[in-house]
């Protein structure tokens, strides 16, 4: 019993400190945060912050794991053979997921320089995802990779320009379009095999 309830502290600091460490990346550069500012705004001690952390990078890779976490819920969801010949469902649930409630974070995650790494790791797990499906599709083609790297950068790209755009379109007329340029393209490459 004593487990469940330094768990259930535990995931409440780690919780705080995320939570804190996106408000103020909002307002100020990553590389000017200061642990000790951090574990105030978190309502935590200097002590508690380094029982999860090592330092501000290690809070911002949890943040991105967090995110990519809710993405691979969402993929984890649908049928890739389907999604393939239309893949507006996955576009409109992933939509949905990464905007709403952390929407200004999410912007400045994909606008920033904060984290560089975190559009390659999308981008590598949209591959993984559909690499089975791209595979059984187009059998014996040495192109697969190729075509999939081509589709997820595409479709990735184009949600990380959304983002640092003036957004004169909706997120889900992005999908919606996206969709549509990735069957047509899709069913052409595979009409051809």
């Amino acid at each position: 019993m004593t487990t469940r309830k330094e768990d259930k502290r535990s995931v409440k600091s780690r919780n705080a400190i995320k939570n804190a460490f996106k408000e103020i990346v909002l307002t100020q550069d990553m590389s000017r945060i200061v642990i000790k500012e951090l574990a105030e705004k978190a309502d935590v001690n200097r002590k508690t912050f380094y029982l999860h952390y090592t330092d501000i990078n290690d809070v911002l890779e949890d943040v991105e794991n967090d995110l990519l976490g809710d993405i691979r819920k969402i993929i984890g969801k649908f049928d890739f053979n389907a999604i393939i010949f239309d893949p507006y469902p996955l576009l409109l649930a992933i939509s949905d997921g990464v905007s709403g409630e952390n929407d200004d974070f999410n912007k400045l995650l994909f606008s920033s320089t904060i984290s560089n790494n975190l559009v390659e790791k999308i981008k590598k797990l949209f591959k993984q995802a559909l690499k089975d499906t791209f595979n059984q599709i187009m059998k014996d083609s040495a192109g697969t990779d190729i075509v999939l790297t081509y589709v997820v950068s595409g479709v990735v790209d184009a949600y990380r320009e959304w983002y640092v755009s003036e957004r004169s379109i909706g997120l889900k007329q992005v999908a919606h379009e996206l969709a549509e340029v990735i069957a047509k393209g899709l069913d052409n490459v595979i009409k051809v095999r």
